[in-house]
């Protein structure tokens, strides 16, 4: 796994691990949830845009070799 998806990981743990004291003890001044509210956002869009990316990535890289595959076969055969 490349430390970029590890460091992902750790971040969306982390966001979790954060919202437990509002979620469960409904502890939520305001110096606490608006940073977090803020923080998670930007957080997890970052970490969707990322992964969006990768995703779009590996399907040009899928079709590409979807298409080069005929190409391949048509040597073979010659």
């Amino acid at each position: 796994m490349p430390r970029e998806e590890i460091v992902e990981w750790m971040v969306m743990i982390a966001i979790i691990v954060t919202w437990w004291p509002m979620v469960f003890l409904g502890w939520g001044p305001a110096y606490y949830k608006y940073p977090l509210y803020a923080v998670s956002f930007i957080a997890l869009a970052i970490i969707f845009a990322r992964r969006l990316r990768r995703v779009h990535a590996g399907l040009a890289e899928s079709e590409r070799m979807k298409q080069a595959a005929p190409k391949s076969e048509a040597d073979k055969k010659l």
